[in-house]
């Protein structure tokens, strides 16, 4: 992600990676970190306050929805969280929901199977753009590319 673009860290944890993107897209860029479980929002949010970061926001999400506002994002990120999801199919429509037309998501993950998970993708009306095999040396973890497409799930504009 580029400077000025607005992305989200879903499943933020101790918000690692929120720092990375904040510093990628620079103060003209937005970063929303999402969570689920209070001590990580709370976690978050004191980083945020600390560093002084204005264009990071936390939100506090759900197993079912990720809480960001419709079509903000230009990229999102999850990192090892996608296999934890209670209900995927409601994290999909959640994430093509927040996404922008062409916009990126990264899932980085060990479960379901990269097959399993383009099929899912590509149900909710993502692309797979690319695959890396082996994510950070990482033994058994993968990630996977996706771009929004245009049309709705199903072929629909």
């Amino acid at each position: 992600m580029s400077s000025g673009k607005v992305v989200a860290d879903v499943g933020a944890g101790d918000g690692s990676w929120t720092l990375r993107l904040a510093q990628r897209v620079g103060a003209q860029g937005r970063v929303y970190a999402t969570e689920v479980r209070r001590p990580q929002v709370e976690g978050l949010r004191q980083m945020v306050r600390t560093r002084g970061l204005e264009h990071v926001e936390v939100i506090t999400g759900s197993q079912q929805e990720m809480g960001l506002p419709s079509n903000c994002c230009d990229g999102l990120l999850l990192r090892l969280v996608y296999h934890a999801f209670d209900e995927p199919h409601l994290m999909r429509d959640s994430m093509r929901r927040a996404m922008k037309v062409g916009g990126l998501v990264l899932v980085v993950d060990f479960r379901p199977s990269p097959d399993q998970l383009t099929q899912e993708m590509k149900e909710a009306g993502f692309e797979r753009v690319q695959f890396i095999e082996r994510w950070q040396e990482q033994q058994g973890v993968f990630a996977a590319l996706f771009r929004k497409g245009s049309a709705r799930p199903g072929g629909r504009l």
